[in-house]
């Protein structure tokens, strides 16, 4: 009688034991994977788009289209970028409303040399920001990017595995062909916290 309340004993302990490190496991799995949400929707604050901007871009812009000399050069601000690039996308059909799954918004920051793209994806309330940054330029007649830093709302991602992905997405004949400069252009680079054009 005694052997046996002996071993009942140790059992009912090590099973006590075990069910509080399980819970403890469970929560803190929960947690994580809260934090991870709750990391993955955190927003950037997003550049402005002025609407008066894109006026004074698509001015500059068919200027140097219809400018005489040989070499021009046009440089954009952030804010000029940021209009056309929002008006394009509108007038595209790319952006889509804010119930819809898909693209919602498209913005960029400029940063001495380098450009930070801000995407803003999936449904209301449950949007995600996607935010490379790193160095735009053209080479051979095509623009490059080269990623130095992501993330997903402010998780952030391994370089390593970031500019895998960039080359796997661009290194495609129609994603290359898609990034050829148009005939009339030939260099795009960030430069000074402005996106300049230089046309041929």
């Amino acid at each position: 009688m005694t052997k046996i309340g002996h071993s009942i004993r140790p059992t009912k302990t090590w099973l006590s034991k075990l069910s509080i490190v399980a819970t403890l496991i469970v929560c803190a799995t929960g947690l994580f994977a809260t934090a991870l949400i709750v990391l993955a929707l955190w927003h950037a604050s997003l550049p402005e788009v002025r609407a008066d901007s894109a006026a004074s871009a698509q001015r500059k812009l068919q200027q140097a289209e219809h400018a005489a000399t040989t070499s021009r050069t046009v440089m954009l601000t952030e804010n000029e970028v940021n209009s056309v690039l929002h008006d394009r996308l509108q007038k595209g059909g790319r952006l889509v409303a804010a119930n819809v799954d898909g693209l919602h918004d498209m913005r960029v920051r400029l940063i001495g040399n380098r450009i930070e793209a801000f995407i803003v994806l999936g449904h209301r309330g449950t949007e995600i920001t996607v935010d490379l940054e790193g160095k735009l330029y053209s080479q051979e007649g095509r623009v490059q990017f080269d990623p130095v830093a992501g993330r997903i709302g402010a998780l952030r991602l391994p370089q390593g595995a970031l500019i895998r992905a960039m080359h796997q997405a661009l290194s495609g004949p129609e994603q290359r062909e898609k990034l050829r400069l148009p005939p009339n252009i030939s260099d795009l680079r960030v430069e000074n916290s402005q996106v300049l054009f230089r046309y041929n």
